[in-house]
């Protein structure tokens, strides 16, 4: 087998993914180990949330975006 092999179940993973629209999770395959990630929405540095009204996210906890905090009630 050669590196751009892959095996029927990464195969029907990355089927599945993009049939139900999981576009964060196609993006994760290509994270590289030990990067910063939001522990509510999985977004990182190069895949950050986006939100019309604020823009892009930003760090408010060395695992949570901004865009994931809880708002005060």
């Amino acid at each position: 087998m050669n590196d751009t092999t892959i095996d029927m179940r990464e195969a029907k993973a990355i089927w599945n993914m993009v049939m139900h629209d999981d576009f964060r999770s196609i993006m994760s395959l290509n994270r590289p180990t030990g990067v910063r990630t939001c522990r509510a929405c999985g977004c990182w540095e190069m895949d950050a949330c986006w939100d019309e009204e604020h823009g892009a996210c930003w760090w408010i906890e060395p695992d949570l975006c901004s865009h994931c905090q809880e708002t005060p009630a």
